[in-house]
């Protein structure tokens, strides 16, 4: 595509080089356009209310990394984890 883009764009040379190499002018036309506009500026995202607090997210971790590991699987250790948080902390 940047091949036909590097052609000046004159009375049909676009569209007949697109038709030999297989290209979709709508395409071309799409990609041009958003060459042409400024790119968005990324936003950070807010923390939802309901999100772990940093001292929770690393009790978690620890309990996941802790004695529970040799005795239980993965989705064993959530589930017990998540029974837990539910318990000791009540429903949010």
């Amino acid at each position: 595509m940047d091949a036909v883009t590097a052609l000046a764009p004159q009375g049909g040379l676009i569209a007949a080089t697109c038709t030999a190499l297989g290209l979709s002018r709508a395409s071309l036309h799409r990609r041009e356009a958003a060459r042409k506009q400024p790119r968005a500026i990324a936003r950070a995202r807010p923390k939802p209310l309901r999100a772990m607090t940093d001292a929770e997210q690393q009790h978690i971790l620890e309990m996941l990394r802790g004695p529970l590991k040799s005795q239980y699987g993965i989705l064993e250790r959530l589930y017990l984890i998540v029974e837990m948080r539910i318990i000791l902390s009540g429903i949010r």
